[in-house]
């Protein structure tokens, strides 16, 4: 290769890098912890029943992350206490090979992992700007489910060790 062609393909190359639109890590960090918020309103509003009545008890509290690019944050993690047993919420991070975020769910018996999914269609906007949860099936972490109330319960009941 000559020297023009090695200089021409380098600049193509830098040129086409400088040409994609930035990150901007603040906007992805408030999204990302705006997405975990969201989650718990959810699965407090899945187990609502279980909390009116004193069955379950929904403990938010902080845990501070520290991710390359988005750096040390606060963001909400809870536990679920039933029966005197309990499962732990834990979020692991915005920048997971293959999803936007992973919230993991921690009981006595098993655990499940939620994950951030970008959808595949075409956007103008980030991909991960219209990221949906799912729950990752513990054999295939490539078969997800849509998270939804029943998919939730059904974790929960699992991981718990109840039968259903």
């Amino acid at each position: 290769m000559s020297d023009d062609d090695f200089s021409s393909k380098v600049r193509q190359f830098a040129r086409e890098r400088t040409s994609e639109p930035a990150i901007d890590w603040d906007v992805r960090r408030t999204w990302w912890t705006s997405r975990v918020d969201d989650l718990f309103q959810k699965i407090g509003a899945w187990i609502e029943p279980l909390l009116s009545d004193g069955t379950a008890d929904l403990q938010p509290g902080m845990l501070t992350l520290k991710e390359d690019y988005i750096g040390t944050y606060p963001i909400t993690q809870g536990v679920i206490r039933i029966g005197g047993e309990s499962v732990q919420i834990i979020p692991r991070g915005t920048l997971i090979v293959g999803a936007a975020g992973r919230v993991d769910l921690k009981g006595p018996v098993g655990d499940a992992m939620l994950l951030l999914v970008q959808p595949s269609t075409p956007s103008t906007d980030p991909q991960w700007i219209h990221a949906s949860w799912y729950l990752a099936n513990a054999q295939s972490r490539t078969a997800l489910a849509p998270l939804d109330q029943q998919v939730f319960q059904n974790t929960l009941l699992d991981i718990l060790g109840i039968a259903t």
